[in-house]
């Protein structure tokens, strides 16, 4: 008996072409893995989804520290899309998670089921790196001060710490 070496190629790429790519009659089979290549993450055809409706596999997984969406004071819960959206979907309810409502910008923490408590501080959470237009640090400017920090040896062969930053 020999041994047969196969492989199996899943059908792959970055998630935006993926949403724009697989619908219609080229939406994912029934079966058929997808994995993006940019988040690390697969979902699994159903043959009546387009793929950007499909749920992850494995369930959901949130690495973002600031979920933005749409709070309902009524219900108190988070929605994925404005609330007289027909179709907005409850966001899942982390306890590691801060929210932000995007309608007034308020930042929230869950507590307990369908319980979530506004944080009442001055607080300015961005989802996203780079410049900010009022001059507040991004976590991307913080991480790469910090990066940017090493320990060198002085003439004296003693450890010492070097800042190469203008403040």
């Amino acid at each position: 008996m020999s041994n047969i070496i196969t492989s199996i190629q899943l059908k792959r790429g970055e998630k935006t072409a993926l949403n724009q790519v697989l619908v219609g009659t080229k939406k994912p089979l029934k079966g058929e893995p997808v994995w993006e290549t940019d988040t690390n993450r697969m979902k699994i055809g159903d043959g009546i989804n387009n793929y950007i409706d499909l749920p992850y596999f494995g369930g959901e997984v949130n690495d973002q520290l600031v979920i933005e969406g749409y709070y309902d004071s009524v219900t108190q819960s988070f929605y994925d899309k404005p609330l007289d959206d027909p179709t907005k979907q409850k966001l899942t309810e982390w306890l590691t998670k801060l929210y932000k409502d995007l309608p007034t910008g308020n930042v929230y923490y869950f507590k307990a089921i369908g319980r979530f408590t506004i944080l009442n501080t001055n607080v300015k959470l961005y989802t996203i790196h780079g410049q900010n237009t009022d001059g507040a640090m991004t976590q991307k400017a913080v991480t790469d001060a910090i990066d940017e920090i090493n320990f060198t040896m002085n003439e004296e062969d003693s450890e010492c710490l070097v800042l190469n930053k203008p403040w």
